[in-house]
């Protein structure tokens, strides 16, 4: 079943970059911040709701969807969604385990989340959120556990592409 992913408005079509929760030197995390291609200077963005780094992201509509990552250096099982239109960020159906270098992708109607590191290893397990119900489920795992990788989907199809399989 192919369900509609919401098509971002004309104004949100030119080319952003957004980053969330980068370390800096002193090891703490750093806030959100985009690019603006229209003065082509990065700016502060809201912080995130809960302070991560390492978590993955996929892009609906005109939405930041956000799962996993890392507080403290020990993984997380949050989600969070940015609206890139208010600026604000809203929690999310959490992922069932910490994860942290996880992957994530958009493929009819569903954002995929995939693989990541627990904390005590490396997982191949995927988990795929019905955009509109929020339900969440587990799916067929990757053939290969993982952490670190894009997940990207292509002709509708998911690849996971690079990253590291050993710990």
């Amino acid at each position: 079943m192919d369900l509609q992913v919401p098509e971002a408005p004309t104004q949100y079509k030119s080319p952003q970059l957004y980053t969330f929760g980068a370390l800096n030197n002193a090891n703490g995390i750093v806030g959100a911040s985009h690019y603006n291609s229209t003065t082509s200077e990065w700016e502060s963005t809201t912080d995130m709701s809960i302070p991560n780094h390492g978590q993955c992201g996929a892009v609906v509509g005109t939405k930041i969807y956000l799962f996993g990552g890392r507080s403290n250096l020990i993984p997380v099982k949050i989600a969070q969604i940015y609206d890139c239109e208010t600026g604000n960020y809203s929690q999310y159906r959490s992922i069932p385990s910490p994860r942290w270098g996880c992957g994530a992708a958009v493929l009819n109607g569903y954002v995929y989340v995939a693989g990541g590191w627990d904390g005590t290893k490396l997982t191949s397990d995927v988990i795929r959120y019905n955009i509109g119900t929020t339900r969440r489920e587990g799916v067929r795992s990757m053939q290969t556990a993982r952490a670190g990788q894009n997940l990207v989907e292509l002709g509708g199809r998911l690849y996971a592409i690079g990253g590291y399989t050993k710990t």
